[in-house]
């Protein structure tokens, strides 16, 4: 199986974190599954603000991306 490539960039973005900061590490795996799992989803650690920044290709896309990122983390 090839890996296919894909001419969308994301044009979303939304700040994530998790709800106490000692699970800090179970949303990074949770963020590398993810990335796994969808070709087009990225995501960036903005470090003037410190955030986690999940990119995605829309709104529906980003709804799935944060619905499943919550089972993953």
């Amino acid at each position: 199986i090839r890996q296919m490539k894909y001419a969308v960039s994301p044009v979303m973005r939304a700040a994530v974190r998790p709800k106490n900061a000692a699970d800090m590490s179970r949303l990074v795996e949770g963020l590398h599954k993810l990335i796994l799992t969808d070709g087009v989803a990225k995501y960036i650690h903005d470090k003037e603000t410190s955030e986690t920044v999940l990119c995605a290709t829309g709104e529906l896309h980003m709804e799935i991306l944060l619905r499943d990122l919550a089972e993953y983390a």
